[in-house]
């Protein structure tokens, strides 16, 4: 079987992997601010989406075809979150809602394949008085369903909450970037279990806060410099300390896997990748001025997506453009994304090696995990599923990892997901 085939290659080390040429995302860097504008690795410039509004956050969807975004905060916007097919320029708006998503900031997809995103909306005090709020709001993918997660009057912050929001791949948890209004524009975390807490202050945030999967490590674009917060602790340092010439605007990590971890950020004439080895700065320079960016993604990266489809059961995607036919091995682990597998290349996949990695690999949990045909279709595109909902609510950790097979070597590690079953 194909998929015992690819069980093997893991099980004994990962021998067979071999040196590839691209060890980063070979695809486009997509940076919104009022506009959403393609960036080429070499630097040229493309449109996107012109909008008068105000783009302060894209991601890929779970499709990994579609960008989602919100758009708001100025007159003409959507005031809502949209869909963007960047191969067509077509645009979908998925809610529109211009006092309740006055101006949609920070949007992410979380583990489930729901939106997650901050906004700062319109609380009427009468019906021609109103004053802004700001809040962490979830939309269901499916039902458009809107809940409220958190607000800044709930923690007692006067901030905006526009400095950036990720999940945090050890736990799930969410962690806000506060940015204006409070001093310290401290990262804020919502666990799981719905507790606060703040995780550092000191921060001087412009837009963005990535997180690194290899040591847990946080990092913050604040204008000249970079603020680093290494994992446990509560005060950042600047990465570089000093003027770099560079302005860092938004703030992405490249592909996990790779031997030496990138940070990839841009300003209006400059894109910038940072090796976190040795601190060392590439600038490539951009074919054409674009507005300062405020978000970044690159397209077509979320290689490996999850969608809770009911209590207990995942659907898991898949997608690897480009890769269509290739073999490919999917595991499951309950250690977290530490220590990860090294390879001979230097790359690593990030999940640490348990007994529920060797069961999944050999597809040995019938009824439970269904890893899929164990070779890409001709788009490069597969699903597996995972259903625990015999067993009722567990509220455990689980983490995901996909890799594509070529040549008898790996050819493309997905980063890994988290999925809380």
């Amino acid at each position: 079987m194909i998929c015992h085939a690819r069980s093997i290659v893991v099980l004994v080390g990962l021998a067979l992997a071999q040196p590839i040429a691209a060890q980063y995302h070979p695809s486009d860097l997509v940076c919104g601010s009022s506009s959403i504008v393609r960036v080429s690795p070499a630097g040229a410039v493309t449109s996107v989406y012109d909008n008068p509004g105000a783009i302060n956050s894209l991601t890929m969807d779970v499709d990994n075809r579609h960008l989602v975004c919100g758009d708001g905060g100025v007159a003409g916007a959507v005031h809502g979150i949209v869909r963007i097919d960047p191969s067509t320029n077509a645009v979908t708006t998925i809610i529109q809602n211009g006092s309740l998503l006055y101006h949609p900031m920070n949007l992410i997809v979380n583990f489930d394949g729901d939106y997650v995103f901050t906004n700062r909306y319109r609380s009427f005090v009468t019906p021609t008085f109103a004053t802004f709020n700001v809040g962490l709001f979830k939309l269901d993918r499916t039902t458009n369903a809107l809940t409220t997660l958190l607000t800044t009057v709930q923690v007692g912050s006067a901030g905006n909450w526009s400095g950036g929001l990720a999940m945090d791949i050890d736990d799930g948890s969410y962690v806000i970037q506060d940015r204006d209004g409070i001093s310290g524009a401290p990262l804020i975390r919502l666990a799981p279990d719905g507790t606060t807490s703040t995780m550092a202050t000191g921060f001087t945030p412009r837009f963005g806060i990535a997180q690194d999967y290899r040591t847990g490590d946080w990092y913050s674009a604040a204008g000249n410099d970079v603020m680093h917060l290494q994992k446990g602790l509560m005060t950042p340092t600047p990465l570089f300390g000093s003027r770099t010439g560079a302005l860092f605007s938004g703030v992405v990590m490249d592909r996990q896997s790779a031997p030496r971890p990138r940070l990839v950020s841009a300003d209006s004439g400059a894109m910038y990748h940072v090796d976190l080895f040795d601190r060392t700065i590439t600038t490539i320079t951009l074919g054409a001025s674009i507005p300062t960016p405020w978000a970044l993604a690159f397209d077509g990266s979320r290689n490996l997506a999850g969608v809770r489809t009911a209590p207990g059961r995942y659907s898991i995607g898949m997608r690897f453009p480009g890769e269509g036919n290739r073999g490919y091995a999917i595991a499951l682990g309950l250690g977290g994304v530490r220590p990860g597998i090294l390879l001979a290349d230097g790359r690593t996949i990030h999940l640490a090696f348990d007994s529920l990695v060797v069961l999944t690999l050999r597809n040995a949990l019938p009824g439970v995990w269904r890893p899929g045909p164990g070779r890409l279709d001709a788009s490069g595109e597969a699903t597996a599923s995972l259903d625990v909902s015999a067993f009722g609510a567990l509220d455990v950790p689980c983490w995901c990892v996909a890799m594509t097979i070529d040549g008898g070597g790996i050819a493309t590690i997905a980063d890994p997901i988290l999925l809380r079953l």
